[in-house]
């Protein structure tokens, strides 16, 4: 808490504000959205290796959160305050730190991935500035931020050595990949629902934990599908790949408002909504702009 009270002495309201953008740059939201557009417009293979990796981090970072249920800074210490404007978005426990293990593993997946100099230097800074912008907001503690960031940069670390091959990433034949995430979304899932039901953890701190294992089993069905049936292509025009990524979004956007509207305290509703968002982006998304002409289906070939 001593770090947490001194940057709190250095706050601004400029700085405060430069934080919560930089802070939202960690949300899963985020994630999705650069996802997205490395799937759907320059590479779905990294789209895919980057998509597991990150997954596979989320579920084990949300695991811990609800086995250790530490409380947020502002609870441990009733003389702490954190910034108003970013309690609301502070959902869950305290530790580990989810935005930094998002932000380890996606930030981590591009330099591993990508050659460019610009994207590099970005994801540098973002490695570094997401973690701090959550104790500046006062969120989590340096405990919770480091942890968060060695979930997600290790799992991260350790699941592209795997897949490296004769200097390339290859995403192996076979339904292993996809079945250990299945796996591990299920048993998160079970955890999520032992400890509610239980009383152990109230829904609300749960909540995230059932979102992250929908998303991980939306995401594996779309792959599936995907992988199976469609083998899209990447090329196409700017305004190809700008009409796709809309596509994405605003079925995203559209599931969110749906699920927020239908039953928002159901654990059931939250796992559906998240796990029809991203069965939408890489299952529905490639297969409605295949139908629309704007995606070309790669014949003949594994991507």
């Amino acid at each position: 808490m001593t770090v947490l009270k001194l940057l709190a002495e250095l706050r601004n309201p400029p700085a405060d504000y430069l934080m919560l953008v930089i802070s939202c740059l960690g949300t899963p939201f985020a994630a999705a959205g650069i996802l997205s557009w490395t799937y759907l417009n320059v590479n779905k293979r990294q789209g895919y290796l980057i998509s597991f990796a990150f997954y596979l981090s989320s579920l084990v970072a949300q695991s811990i959160k609800i086995c250790v249920r530490l409380p947020r800074p502002w609870v441990l210490d009733p003389s702490f305050h954190a910034v108003k404007s970013a309690i609301s978005s502070a959902t869950g426990y305290s530790f580990p730190s989810v935005h930094s293990q998002n932000t380890a593993s996606l930030y981590t997946s591009v330099l591993l991935t990508r050659k460019e100099k610009w994207i590099r230097i970005s994801a540098v800074l973002m490695l570094v500035l997401v973690p701090f912008s959550r104790m500046w907001l006062g969120c989590h503690t340096p405990l919770d931020v480091t942890v968060g960031f060695l979930v997600g940069a290790v799992i991260t670390l350790v699941f592209f050595a795997w897949m490296k091959a004769d200097g390339s990433f290859q995403i192996p034949r076979g339904y292993f990949l996809p079945g250990l995430l299945l796996l591990v979304s299920i048993a998160s899932l079970i955890l999520a629902e032992v400890l509610t039901k239980n009383k152990t953890v109230p829904f609300l701190l749960a909540k995230d934990a059932f979102g992250t294992a929908g998303t991980a089993i939306g995401f594996t069905c779309g792959y599936l599908l995907e992988r199976k049936y469609l083998l899209f292509k990447n090329d196409g025009s700017l305004r190809d790949k700008l009409l796709r990524f809309f596509v994405a979004i605003a079925g995203t956007l559209l599931f969110t408002g749906i699920g927020h509207l239908l039953v928002p305290t159901s654990a059931l509703a939250v796992t559906l909504r998240y796990g029809l968002i991203l069965f939408w982006i890489t299952g529905m998304t490639p297969l409605l702009s295949i139908k629309l002409g704007i995606m070309q289906i790669e014949t003949g070939a594994n991507a």
